[in-house]
């Protein structure tokens, strides 16, 4: 009777390890495929999620505040003031960490401030390409592929997301400026 308890307790240990959440599989095989929670596979998508997670370069920007009615040197309407360094290595692996953690969002709710963004992050692979406005003074952030934009609060996730960007522009002093 013991013998067949084991057995069958063992056969449900294993059924149980061998599941595949259905979430998971288009991204299978990156690192963040298995730290995207739902939140975050429900906000942004799958085809914003495999950009993010595994890009084959990320370009960094100061823009202007406010869009641009001509769109010659522009980033998502907004010109682009300066460009900063490549985000890659230990610092992309953070920013895809805090992107991909729902603690690093306030969901659900809609602040009364304008959205001024002062720095751009654009993720590229292959032909696509997702682009980040930040707009530290009100603590949010747009992401766009193509005609798709979210628009989020990431008030918890601040602090990181600040120290990264500055890192990206270390000579320039509009950026280190901010608080």
């Amino acid at each position: 009777m013991i013998a067949r308890l084991m057995i069958l307790l063992t056969m449900l240990i294993l059924t149980a390890c061998s599941y595949t959440n259905p979430y998971w599989t288009k991204a299978k095989g990156t690192y963040f495929s298995y730290t995207a929670t739902f939140h975050i596979r429900e906000l942004l998508g799958d085809p914003m999620i495999e950009v993010l997670s595994s890009p084959d370069h990320v370009e960094s920007f100061q823009i202007s505040h406010l869009p641009s009615k001509n769109k010659t040197n522009t980033l998502a309407g907004y010109p682009i003031l300066s460009t900063g360094n490549l985000l890659e290595g230990v610092p992309l692996t953070q920013f895809q960490s805090t992107v991909f953690d729902k603690d690093s969002y306030v969901l659900g709710i809609t602040k009364r401030c304008g959205f001024f963004p002062d720095s751009a992050l654009r993720f590229t692979k292959k032909e696509e390409i997702v682009t980040i406005l930040f707009s530290f003074s009100c603590n949010q952030w747009i992401f766009i592929q193509g005609e798709s934009e979210v628009y989020e609060d990431f008030d918890p996730a601040r602090a990181p997301l600040l120290e990264i960007i500055k890192g990206l522009f270390p000579e320039n002093q509009k950026i280190q400026a901010l608080k």
